[in-house]
């Protein structure tokens, strides 16, 4: 009977050892996977990374970019709000200018009318005078 307990013990130690290499060959492949996953999951995370750190890098020269957009949009709106001022002080030069043009249009106006008064007041008194001197004629005969 010891013998039959002997080779049970056995045969049951012998499943039992199998059991426990099949267990560890299989633990032993899931950790060749896990392993392999991990590797995996390693570059995939550097991929990442990598993407990542060129995000970056583009967001902060876009980032750079953006200030240097807003400067020069900034710069442009400026030069173009002086030129505004530049052409309103020249309208408002323009538009003196041409008041006084209409004062000196005005004055030469007032001359002509003088001159054409003076005109005709002179050729009035040469009528006067022509005619003065016919009666004088005329009171002569």
């Amino acid at each position: 009977m010891k013998q039959e307990s002997l080779a049970s013990l056995r045969k049951t130690f012998a499943r039992s050892f199998e059991t426990l290499r099949k267990k560890v060959t299989k633990l032993e492949a899931d950790l060749t996977e896990l392993e392999t996953d991990l590797t995996q999951q390693k570059k995939q995370q550097t991929k990442w990374e990598d993407k990542l750190f060129v995000y970056s890098e583009n967001l902060e020269k876009k980032k750079l970019s953006e200030s240097a957009y807003d400067k020069l949009i900034a710069n442009a709106q400026n030069q173009i709000n002086r030129k505004k001022e530049e052409i309103h002080d020249i309208e408002r030069k323009i538009d003196k200018k041409a008041f006084e043009i209409a004062q000196l249009e005005q004055k030469i106006n007032q001359k002509m009318e003088e001159e054409d008064e003076n005109k005709r007041d002179q050729e009035l008194e040469g009528t006067d005078q022509v005619i003065q001197k016919a009666k004088k004629h005329f009171k002569k005969n």
